[in-house]
């Protein structure tokens, strides 16, 4: 290798001497310089369109590049880090390709500085983690100027500054990841932002001296136009518009609480206008509020230019208006004013006696008022005048009224209070003639009651809470005179109850089949939970006749009772029975009777040695030692139903009746309204 290098170094010299151009021509498409070591530190190539030298270190890593891009048509300076990665590279432009002349610093953190001769950063460029930034520094290294990003790298920040290293103008941008708001803020004691025309003359400027701060806005001549500055003890704001005489015409003045200063919009002037304009209709006022030669005013326009409304005093008078156009012929159609009017013409609406009324092609729509007695809405139907609702405090002036009328002018719905209380609400339901149809009201005791009446002025439904229970349900029904016949109610341990004089099942000529008590309150105990009927019958469809049905009867007799059986086998002539433990938890143990059934022909017979409610035990007859089996059938009274009382005297159990509404329906009845027809 050594050798080679040696005869195509000799070689070149060969041809720089017989050169006359000086020139060194390299046929081969590639030069490598290595070390003693034999590893490749210097190449000097030529590849198609890309050419280059390469600069490694002691490992043959590539370590600095100056090469062209891909297509050989821009340069490239490379310099890597000890990762083969390019901590710098820069990039020449390339018009062919769109490239882009670029400087790139690769890395976590990255810097470029500019230094004095003393060695201290004057400039430096640098991006370090999220931070990023330009610093200017003065000769000691002392930060002046800085384009930074905030600490999150979210904002940017442009700090000036001061000889104590404090920011006097600092400007940020805000970012809505960090929460941070955009601000620009100048600091010092006294600090002043100008702006000023082509001569140089200051017009406009923003500061704060002292304890006093704001905007100030000149005309050429430097002298005060417009002013939005603080009070001179720097409480409170001004806004401040001035004349050619340096006055304020509009001073705008806000209060503080420490100096009994109310806020303040004053406009000066002889005649002074405060207009809110359309962008239409060559910039006309669409709201003005005015003062002329003493006559104030507040107007609302049409985009036309029309007067919609106006609230002011009537000119050369001492009394206010308020008028209301009709937008297309320029009429009052509304109009209010101090002096007390019978009738205002063109007008639809009329005051007169405490009364306001709304007109329209001379029917009354609606009337609103009152007197000693309360006050009174009443609206009518516009087409005929009739009265349609009532709305009124009542006689007693306390309590509201609300009554709904037909064409008959009667009441068909009345919403009032109670006879009972001012603060109980009532709401009737009437028919035409008018007669109370459906009655709901509130308590006293906290409940909410219905009561529903017939043709013949009796209530027959009444529901309700409990007497005795708000929060437990009634119902009550009645006969054609009044007379409560059935019902269903909570009682007191949270059970549900129906009850009757009499429940009957009636069949299609009211005759009596079935009839049912429940939680009766009979003579004796076994009187509670039953059902009665001629026949008691289950049925089911024929399982194999199509159209026919099976019904099978109850079996009755004298006493509640229960039975329990099966089929068991006799074991040399004996056998123990156990008897299921539902059974014996239902029945008595007392009156129990058995039924045994041999299954043999050879039976001697079989006797009942032993019973109870739990088990029973039987031999056979004779000392027999038979083995077959038997049936058996046990029956027994039902708890609780030991004296059953088979044979009982008539009787007819009187339900209490609810207290009838007949007063509360009065009173609300007799509840005087104030009509005025």
């Amino acid at each position: 290798m050594k050798t080679f290098i040696f005869f195509f170094v000799m070689s070149l010299l060969m041809i720089a001497d017989i050169s006359t151009a000086q020139e060194v021509e390299i046929y081969p498409d590639s030069l490598t310089i290595v070390d003693g070591a034999q590893t490749e530190r210097v190449q000097l190539f030529l590849k198609a369109s890309k050419a280059g030298i390469v600069v490694s270190n002691a490992q043959g890593q590539s370590v600095a590049q100056m090469i062209t891009s891909a297509d050989g048509n821009a340069g490239v300076i490379a310099l890597d880090n000890d990762n083969q990665v390019p901590s710098i590279i820069m990039t020449g432009g390339s018009e062919t390709l769109g490239l882009k002349t670029g400087i790139q610093l690769t890395g976590d953190s990255a810097i470029v500085a500019m230094k004095n001769t003393s060695y201290m950063d004057r400039v430096r460029i640098f991006h370090n983690g999220t931070k990023s930034g330009l610093v200017l520094s003065n000769p000691t290294g002392e930060s002046v100027a800085q384009i930074t990003t905030s600490p999150t790298g979210d904002s940017g920040i442009l700090a000036l500054d001061n000889d104590a290293q404090e920011p006097t103008i600092f400007m940020q941008g805000g970012s809505t990841m960090a929460g941070t708001i955009p601000e620009i803020r100048i600091s010092g004691d006294s600090s002043k932002m100008s702006m000023r025309n082509i001569s140089g003359n200051e017009k406009s400027k923003l500061f704060v001296r002292g304890n006093k701060s704001g905007l100030v806005l000149m005309n050429p001549v430097g002298e005060s136009v417009a002013q939005l500055i603080t009070s001179p003890d720097g409480m409170y704001g001004l806004l401040a518009i001035e004349n050619d005489q340096q006055v304020p015409s509009i001073l705008v003045t806000g209060g503080t609480t420490s100096n009994s200063i109310n806020p303040s919009l004053t406009f000066t002037g002889k005649d002074t206008d405060l207009n809110f304009m359309s962008s239409q209709s060559a910039m006309s006022p669409r709201i003005s509020l005015r003062m002329l030669q003493g006559y104030p005013s507040l107007l609302m326009f049409t985009p036309s230019g029309q007067p919609l409304v106006q609230l002011g005093t009537t000119v050369g008078s001492t009394f206010g208006d308020l008028r209301l156009w009709h937008n297309n012929n320029d009429q009052n159609r509304i109009f209010f004013d101090a002096r007390y009017s019978s009738q205002v013409d063109k007008s639809i609406l009329t005051l007169y006696n405490g009364y306001i009324e709304l007109n329209k092609d001379g029917n009354n729509y609606s009337k609103l008022g009152g007197d000693l007695s309360g006050g009174t809405l009443e609206i009518f139907q516009n087409s005929n005048g009739i009265k349609r609702l009532e709305i009124n405090t009542g006689t007693t002036g306390k309590s509201g009224v609300i009554r709904m009328l037909g064409d008959n002018q009667q009441e068909n719905i009345l919403s009032s209070t109670t006879i009972v209380s001012e603060n109980l609400g009532y709401l009737g339901i009437y028919n035409e003639d008018p007669l109370i149809k459906v009655g709901m009201y509130a308590t006293l005791e906290g409940n909410g009651e219905i009561e529903i009446w017939g043709d013949n002025g009796f209530n027959n439904i009444y529901l309700a809470n409990s007497g005795a229970d708000a929060n437990r349900g009634y119902l009550h029904v009645a006969n054609s005179s009044g007379a409560g016949r059935a019902g269903a109610l909570i009682t007191s341990d949270q059970k549900g109850l129906v009850f009757s004089e009499n429940f009957q099942l009636l069949d299609a000529s009211n005759a009596v089949v079935a009839s049912m008590s429940i939680n009766g309150s009979g003579n004796s105990e076994v009187s509670a939970h039953t059902i009665s009927a001629t026949v008691k019958n289950f049925k089911i469809d024929h399982p194999s006749q199509q159209g026919k049905e099976i019904w099978f009867a109850c079996i009755e007799g004298p006493e509640v009772a229960a039975y329990a059986r099966g089929t068991a086998t006799l074991l040399n002539g004996e056998a123990t029975i156990l008897l299921p433990d539902y059974f014996s938890e239902i029945v008595e143990s007392e009156g129990i009777t058995l039924t045994i059934t041999p299954l043999s022909a050879q039976s001697m017979g079989i006797a009942v040695i032993s019973k109870g409610i739990a088990q029973f035990s039987v031999k056979e007859l004779f000392e027999g030692r038979g083995n077959y089996h038997f049936d058996w059938e046990i029956k027994a009274v039902r708890s609780g139903f030991r004296n059953y009382e088979v044979v009982r005297t008539k009787s007819e159990k009187n339900k209490t009746k609810p207290e009838k509404l007949k007063d509360l329906i009065s009173d609300a009845k007799s509840r005087t309204y104030n009509q005025r027809n």
